[in-house]
């Protein structure tokens, strides 16, 4: 099979429903993916990122969180739905050391939380928005607090890993 590079904002819907549309005509009408390799990323918190948004640490976190991690999932579960994974296909997301280096920074609550068999993609989403919320209401001071942990994208990784 051949391989397709598609571009896309994997945090914007529209942006995910026109890849959705894309693939489908891509596979044809009852086709499905083979495979999907899911490279989306940014890393606007670290020493070597590039100047950060105007909007500080909230928009900081929540573009990183809904990039790295959120928008993954939300394209996985549209595509699921559109029926293009329904027959085998495989989908791999990459992610980073920056997950496993985030698990051992979170408090010990957290990291229990994190490690627990029972942990669904719903209980990692709300995890990753309530990292988002903490630093809407104070930033990277508020995560410290919260967290034990204050780097968006390691925590993103952390949650895309897991």
């Amino acid at each position: 099979a051949d391989a397709v590079a598609l571009q896309l904002d994997v945090a914007d819907a529209a942006s995910r429903a026109t890849a959705v549309r894309e693939i489908r005509g891509i596979v044809g009408d009852g086709g499905t993916l083979t495979t999907l390799v899911n490279n989306a990323g940014i890393a606007l918190d670290l020493p070597w990122s590039p100047p950060p948004p105007p909007g500080g640490d909230a928009e900081i976190v929540e573009r990183t969180i809904s990039t790295n991690f959120i928008g993954a999932v939300e394209l996985t579960r549209a595509l699921y739905e559109a029926e293009l994974l329904s027959r085998g296909g495989r989908v791999i997301l990459v992610s980073s050391g920056g997950g496993h280096i985030a698990i051992h920074k979170v408090f010990p609550e957290v990291k229990t939380k994190f490690l627990s068999p029972d942990l669904s993609t719903e209980g990692v989403l709300e995890l990753a928005r309530d990292f988002v919320a903490d630093a809407a209401k104070g930033g990277k001071d508020e995560l410290l607090r919260s967290w034990g942990y204050n780097h968006s994208y390691g925590f993103s990784k952390l949650c895309l890993t897991t």
